[in-house]
């Protein structure tokens, strides 16, 4: 069977269910729209509203996923920001197994207590300059929260990497997510390094 349309302030038609504002009709189902004033009349059993096209045969009743429809509601805070890190003075890699550390930085308009800050992941990077080859790298990456405490990252020599006593060497302190290099600094190498290390 056929139903005839219902009337009203229709917005949008198909053949299973009419969306509008004041809809009437005898014998559709009234459904409303929440967080809207419109209404949905869907038709009852195997029915179909009449519309283009001659399909006649539908599924006997609205289902549930016609019906209802989840809605999630996620609340983000006005702005959000990675808390900014800075490299401790460090000149010099004197051992192969050298820590640097790193602390939280001033963090732009927010202060360190800021719910709006989020910790960031880092690491670094030991590179030769000249070649861009990495010489050390961090053993793990370290978080540093807001308001927290100075972090210690431990340097481990890159197997078969080579560079001489006294060499200048460049230091990356990375994000780790999305490897933005948040500090740079030119440090002297004070250690040999050769096949027997």
């Amino acid at each position: 069977m056929e139903e005839t349309k219902p009337e009203g302030e229709v917005f949008l038609t198909t053949r299973r269910a009419i969306v509008g504002r004041e809809l009437r009709h005898k014998s559709a189902i009234r459904l409303s729209v929440p967080c809207s004033d419109l209404e949905v009349l869907v038709p009852r059993s195997v029915n179909a509203f009449r519309a283009y096209g001659g399909l006649g045969y539908f599924h006997g009743g609205a289902t549930l996923q016609e019906l209802v429809i989840p809605v999630i509601s996620i609340t983000w805070p006005q702005k959000v920001e990675k808390i900014q890190v800075v490299l401790k003075p460090v000149e010099h890699i004197a051992s192969l197994s050298q820590s640097i550390e790193v602390a939280p930085g001033q963090a732009g308009l927010f202060d360190s207590s800021d719910e709006n800050l989020l910790p960031r992941y880092v690491e670094i990077k030991v590179l030769d300059p000249e070649t861009g080859t990495l010489v050390f790298r961090s053993e793990q990456p370290a978080a540093v929260r807001p308001g927290g405490e100075n972090v210690l990252l431990k340097l481990r020599r890159i197997p078969e990497a080579m560079a001489k006593f006294g060499q200048d060497l460049e230091l990356r302190l990375l994000d780790v997510d999305n490897e933005e290099m948040l500090e740079r600094k030119t440090v002297t190498l004070k250690i040999d390094l050769d096949e027997w290390f």
